[in-house]
């Protein structure tokens, strides 16, 4: 089946879009001139001209062979923050790379398909491609989108790597025997910070159980894309998967290397004491190098680590985790319920008490204990992102102004952010409050540094165009970037 095709498979999906990148954007390409080892950083689609991407071939690429690509699909349309992190590994290893600056996440997605639709198309029309080597690279939601895209291209995706996120909302994997083994593997992960942490980890456990080749890996920090090291190591992990399968070259003393690195890693750490980092170790050696080398050894000695006591006490401590989250998550949803049928949404205070918002303020602060910090951390982010963006969206949205002001007031106690005093510009500008929408503009602003002719053209705050202190808000962000203000 043509790759083209295989997008209409797709259709039922609903994943949600943020706005997209407002930054002055690279011109685009008129004319399709492709040289290996140089990337073009903005091509329109010859299939939908309002599609865009950038392009990477490595500097080996020819067209007498094929080639496996990376698609790489950022919830932002910021196309060149995911190919910077991926350009090195793939050059590497031999992946072309595409990067949509078109794929959304927490609205329609429809935007996805189109990109999808639009990369896919180009890929077959003007390079030489491995239809069976196709890997969907995704954040938050365009990390769930990946798995749904997995499914219904089934045999042409060999791989997801998806951060920050793990499946879409009520997802179901096929059980054993309705068609086989999934076709394709899975690399994902989060930073330690992220509010979606403790769902990576039960996607571990549940990808064990259904017997999903993959690997999780986590890093330090909130909710990112990982560092380059990490999508390295993903890019690295899928081309020995693919000569597992018999998909790519057995490169035998590239294999030996990675195997010999990851054996004395392992090592390393069982004897500085590291048990649950070793046993990880190890384990990884005994699935990812399955029928490339004799894994006997790594095997027994993962078996009898996870039967250890410092083992034990991780394995339990994250189910401990899993369950505190699960039981948090109950409670933000019961307090967003309640507030939307509430006749008075309730004051701040009262809104911090019912979330716990200081006494996670204070185990986040307790360093004697990391682990509780980390998990207090991510509960105010969880907190953080529904009363900050998408509950105030949802009421500016169904012209609710003085709901998603209450709600706002809310975030700003939990964490002040930015993105705050943009949405509180909409609220404020839909109540006619103009004088007082345009001084939160410039607070966003002063952080956010937009463009001035976007944010000139921006739909979402035309209840402002034309009033005197907006249009000199955009004049003075034509002479410069507005500094924050200081107490």
């Amino acid at each position: 089946m043509r790759l083209a095709t295989l997008v209409a498979l797709c259709a039922p999906l609903a994943i949600l879009p943020l706005q997209a990148q407002t930054a002055s954007a690279p011109p685009v390409v008129s004319s399709l001139r492709f040289v290996p080892g140089e990337m073009v950083e903005r091509v329109a689609s010859s299939l939908d001209r309002s599609q865009h991407y950038a392009v990477y071939l490595p500097s080996a690429y020819r067209t007498d062979r094929k080639w496996p690509v990376l698609l790489l699909l950022d919830p932002r349309g910021r196309a060149l923050i995911p190919m910077g992190l991926a350009r090195a590994a793939a050059e590497r290893h031999g992946y072309m790379v595409l990067s949509s600056y078109n794929t959304l996440s927490d609205g329609s997605n429809q935007p996805n398909i189109d990109a999808m639709a639009a990369m896919l198309t180009d890929a077959q029309r003007h390079f030489s491609v491995d239809p069976g080597r196709l890997y969907l690279v995704g954040f938050s939601g365009t990390a769930r989108i990946a798995w749904e895209f997995a499914y219904g291209m089934r045999g042409n995706i060999a791989g997801i790597i998806g951060f920050g996120a793990g499946v879409p909302p009520g997802f179901e994997f096929e059980r054993p025997g309705q068609t086989g083994p999934l076709p394709f593997v899975y690399y994902g992960g989060c930073g330690d910070g992220d509010f979606n942490y403790e769902e990576l980890l039960q996607l571990d456990q549940e990808l064990d159980r259904w017997g999903v080749a993959h690997r999780l890996q986590f890093f330090e920090g909130p909710h990112s894309w990982p560092p380059a090291r990490v999508m390295t190591d993903a890019i690295e992990w899928m081309e020995l998967q693919a000569a597992r399968k018999g998909l790519a070259l057995k490169d035998s003393l590239w294999i030996d290397s990675l195997f010999t690195a990851g054996l004395e890693r392992a090592r390393t750490r069982e004897d500085s004491g590291e048990t649950y980092e070793a046993f990880l170790g190890y384990r990884a050696l005994a699935t990812d190098f399955a029928g490339l080398r004799d894994v006997s050894w790594a095997e027994g000695k993962a078996a009898g680590l996870e039967k250890s006591a410092p083992v034990r006490g991780v394995i339990r401590r994250q189910q401990e985790m899993i369950a505190r989250n699960r039981i948090y998550l109950r409670k933000l949803g019961s307090f967003l319920a309640d507030f939307r049928k509430a006749k008075s949404p309730p004051g701040v205070d009262r809104a911090l008490k019912t979330l716990e918002i200081d006494r996670l303020k204070k185990r986040l602060a307790d360093t004697s204990d990391r682990e509780s910090a980390l998990a207090a951390g991510r509960m105010l982010a969880q907190a953080a992102v529904f009363t900050s963006f998408y509950e105030p969206r949802d009421y500016l949205a169904r012209q609710e102004p003085a709901r998603a002001l209450a709600m706002l007031a809310i975030a700003e106690a939990v964490r002040p952010r930015s993105s705050i005093c943009y949405d509180r510009a909409r609220a404020l500008g839909m109540l006619q409050r103009q004088e007082e929408a345009v001084k939160a503009l410039a607070c966003w602003a002063s952080q956010s540094r937009p463009d001035p002719d976007s944010l000139a053209a921006d739909t979402d705050l035309a209840m402002l165009h034309g009033h005197p202190a907006f249009e000199a808000l955009v004049a003075r962000l034509k002479e410069g970037p507005i500094l924050p203000a200081h107490p």
